[in-house]
């Protein structure tokens, strides 16, 4: 079948695409403003990719379309689409479709950790040596790759609650038949198509009502919204949480490296690894649940997350140059904000910490998160880079005059990179937190 993927740059259409090339169809794609790591990834597999959306670029021969939700109905492109009677689907229908009943997907949700959880689940599974298929919504540092078919039984997926197509508006989350459901949290976000939590835990709650009672949730035992979304399903429940539930930790050091894995107060085993945070913590906490229900035993946990790898932009270390060390995070949001500020800080004691937040995403763009919250999450910092991504700067700037600690509004990626250049010094912590690429200072700083 040829294949044609509309928003194919984005971390779940790219993967998809992935995936569809190996099942043996033809993909190729449009996409526009691309940036990396997806469209490196495209380019690397050969999957043709056409810069933006003209519709005179739309190739003949098309068996399928298969539309990302940033394509909207009125798109020309989609009027080309429907002109030539090419059938179109969304990615989550279509995968759910290619998956089929021979596999027992594990779905990974919440506001925070979606991405670092599945990528640890997968690495469990195969350090267990159960070659499970996987689509993560980033790209592992161990390799490379975002998607895999791998062998029956088990899928691995990030299932996240923004909507599917402008066909289909429901949540992906509620397309996937999954046998193990991991909720990892939930907070208000993406409020381009929610305009409440009240919103978000009602399609959370739907999902719960209609797991099968053979299915499995793993959720969040120190998350009360989380709870509460669960008081009517009829699936099986496990709990993790730092200090409750059926997994926790305890003993754990001061930066998360370190803590013994706890299992219904029976069973331990100590657990060293490399992810800092009580955040990541959390997540190993989530994902040897999964693992557990899934035939790993404690010791094979203890081993995989010990060489655990992480996954690039959270929390990646991009390198030291002229004694600055730079740290790239994809935190979008107040609390994933506090929680990258956190670990770096336990991770580098009194050197003096730079933290830059790109306010690019909608939610963050559109000021929807109150300025006091930005208070909390950066408090740890010394200094702080709010970066713009609209032309309007009064946000961002009623969220400087919160601040305790320096504080600059930045216009444009240009100017941050002059700023920096001007501002950091040898010993400085530099910690880049957006949910967009600021490759082009981070490189400027590391040559």
């Amino acid at each position: 079948m040829n294949i044609f993927i509309l928003g194919i740059c984005g971390t779940f259409m790219a993967n998809v695409a992935l995936l569809a090339r190996s099942l043996g169809h033809t993909v190729s794609g449009m996409d526009q403003n691309t940036y990396p790591p997806m469209s490196d990834v495209l380019t690397a597999e050969s999957i043709d990719l056409i810069e933006g959306y003209d519709p005179k670029d739309f190739p003949d021969n098309i068996d399928l379309v298969v539309v990302g939700n940033v394509m909207r109905a009125d798109y020309p492109i989609i009027k080309e689409v429907e002109k030539r009677g090419v059938s179109m689907t969304s990615g989550p229908a279509w995968l759910q479709e290619c998956l089929g009943s021979d596999r027992e997907i594990i779905a990974v949700s919440g506001t925070h950790g979606k991405t670092t959880t599945t990528t640890i689940i997968t690495h469990l599974l195969q350090h267990a040596g159960k070659e499970p298929g996987y689509l993560v919504a980033g790209v592992p540092r161990e390799s490379e790759k975002s998607s895999d078919l791998g062998k029956p039984p088990y899928f691995v997926i990030e299932a996240d609650e923004y909507d599917t197509a402008f066909f289909d508006k429901r949540a992906k989350l509620l397309l996937y038949d999954a046998s193990i459901w991991v909720v990892t949290n939930l907070e208000f976000d993406h409020a381009d198509i929610y305009d409440s939590i009240e919103a978000i835990e009602a399609v959370f709650r739907e999902k719960a009502n209609a797991l099968a009672e053979s299915a499995v949730a793993v959720i969040a035992d120190d998350d009360p919204r989380v709870r509460d979304v669960m008081t009517n399903t009829k699936a099986s429940v496990t709990t993790f949480g730092l200090q409750s539930g059926d997994w926790y930790a305890k003993e754990k050091s001061a930066d998360g490296r370190s803590f013994v894995l706890c299992h219904k107060g029976d069973e331990s085993i100590q657990v060293n690894w490399p992810e800092p945070g009580d955040h990541n913590v959390k997540n190993a906490l989530a994902a040897s649940a999964v693992a557990e229900l899934c035939g790993c035993s404690l010791t094979q946990i203890s081993e995989g997350l010990a060489c655990f790898q992480g996954v690039k932009r959270r929390f990646e270390k991009l390198g030291t140059h002229n004694e600055i060390t730079l740290y790239d995070d994809f935190a979008h949001h107040p609390t994933a904000i506090q929680y990258a500020v956190s670990a770096l800080r336990a991770s580098i004691a009194d050197d003096r910490l730079v933290a830059i937040v790109y306010f690019a995403s909608n939610t963050m763009r559109g000021g929807l998160h109150p300025a006091e919250l930005f208070k909390e999450a950066l408090e740890k910092a010394d200094e702080v880079f709010l970066l713009a991504g609209s032309d309007d700067l009064s946000f961002l700037e009623s969220v400087s005059a919160t601040l305790d600690m320096p504080s600059s509004v930045i216009a444009s990626q240009e100017l941050l990179t002059d700023a920096l250049k001007a501002t950091l010094k040898a010993g400085d912590q530099v910690l880049f937190m957006g949910n967009r690429s600021m490759q082009a200072t981070q490189k400027a700083l590391l040559t």
